[in-house]
């Protein structure tokens, strides 16, 4: 068992964002026998992760109806959601606030906050409708608490991911 992970053999978890992160979330939950599924944008990222047996989609999680309707294809083809994983994000470094223009800003948080915000809402109601239980983890970033400069906008958009995160937990 591979990780660390335990009792996961089976469920079936889906994780957005195939990056760095999620990449290697997915290989250490298919080796400890989750069924993974992993959607991007990149299709590169896609390939590379369908060479290595997981189940790559693609998705664009800044539009709900895609997050959406990517969702339920992929349980229709893996099963029932048991765990999401977001780890989706982009970064904009060493602009200052007063640089960062508005479309940039709104990019950011599209893509960090209401991505997560749209994906937790489509696996909660799966997770309800399944009646199976399951657990959702969102990634956010030391910078969410302590800012870093040239970073307001990742900075406000992972802060926004960690208070959804909080309210959701309660």
């Amino acid at each position: 068992m591979g990780g660390g992970v335990s009792g996961i053999a089976g469920k079936h978890v889906v994780i957005l964002g195939g990056g760095g992160i999620g990449t290697a979330l997915a290989y250490s939950l298919q080796d400890a026998g989750a069924v993974v599924s992993v959607g991007d944008c990149n299709e590169a990222r896609l390939d590379e992760l369908r060479q290595c047996g997981v189940y790559a989609f693609p998705v664009d999680v800044a539009d709900a109806d895609d997050v959406e309707e990517s969702l339920q294809c992929v349980c229709d083809r893996t099963g029932s959601l048991w765990g999401l994983c977001v780890t989706a994000a982009i970064v904009h470094r060493g602009h200052d606030i007063i640089e960062t223009a508005p479309k940039q800003f709104r990019q950011i948080m599209d893509i960090n906050f209401f991505g997560t915000l749209h994906a937790n809402q489509v696996a909660a109601r799966m997770m309800i409708a399944n009646a199976v239980g399951g657990r959702i983890i969102n990634w956010s970033s030391v910078n969410a608490v302590g800012g870093t400069p040239g970073g307001a906008a990742y900075a406000s958009s992972k802060a926004a991911v960690e208070t959804l995160s909080m309210s959701l937990a309660v």
